[in-house]
């Protein structure tokens, strides 16, 4: 993040491509541009706000027993862009993610949980809670047993994939979604089944059945289920 390298290009140009640091064989040093706004007292002065406000919300946000391994923690909301950066991803690949995406052995799920009725046919997934610790959920359509992405999924238990879920009530919340936990698969629960296109034409899909690390806390669980008011 502080070399600019994470962002994308029309974000460095909202900054103005400011970059803080220098990362060179010998260490990380200040970049000459910082150096020289932090000259000035006023920019010294809200750059000294800035961290304060930091601290206050890791203190107040990562300090606790919610705070996970991977460095999110339960029920907070974060956006794609938020979780590429936490999972330690190398770029802001937010644009690409969609409802989830393997790599550097992790698949962070994002599910809509209660879709709108623009959605097309063959991205209608029936993704649900089926209790505040299992949760049902599809993969993309187009994927059996045997797809490459299906078989990571599968291959869990040995290669200590790590499966974060996230979920967000409808699209009207915006674009962060509320952070579940951690999902492991449960094996022999995984499903080949079909998902119909706009057409009416079978489209092979995968169901697998997910029990969460830490069951879904009350409120959230109950929130998130909630049909919308008419």
């Amino acid at each position: 993040m502080l070399n600019n390298e994470f962002v994308k290009q029309a974000a460095r140009d909202s900054y103005d491509n400011l970059v803080y640091v220098r990362m060179q064989d010998d260490g990380i040093s200040a970049s000459p541009q910082f150096l020289a706004l932090l000259a000035s007292e006023s920019y010294r002065n809200a750059f000294d706000d800035v961290i304060a406000l930091g601290l206050y919300n890791y203190r107040t946000h990562y300090d606790n027993q919610l705070r996970q391994p991977n460095s999110l923690v339960l029920y907070e909301k974060y956006s794609r862009k938020d979780v590429c950066r936490l999972l330690n991803w190398e770029d802001n690949e937010d644009s690409t993610m969609y409802g989830y995406k393997i790599k550097y052995n992790t698949c962070p799920i994002f599910v809509t949980y209660h879709k709108g009725q623009e959605i097309s046919a063959s991205t209608d997934y029936d993704d649900k809670f089926l209790s505040p610790e299992l949760f049902s959920w599809m993969t993309r359509s187009k994927r059996t047993l045997g797809s490459g992405e299906v078989r990571k999924i599968l291959s869990q238990h040995e290669s200590g994939l790590s499966i974060p879920l996230f979920i967000k009530k409808h699209d009207d919340e915006g674009a962060d979604f509320y952070y579940i936990g951690q999902a492991e698969y449960i094996k022999g629960r995984e499903r080949q089944t079909t998902i119909k296109d706009e057409a009416g034409k079978d489209l092979p899909i995968v169901n697998f059945l997910f029990k969460l690390q830490q069951p879904c806390e009350n409120d959230l669980y109950t929130y998130l289920l909630e049909q919308a008011q008419q």
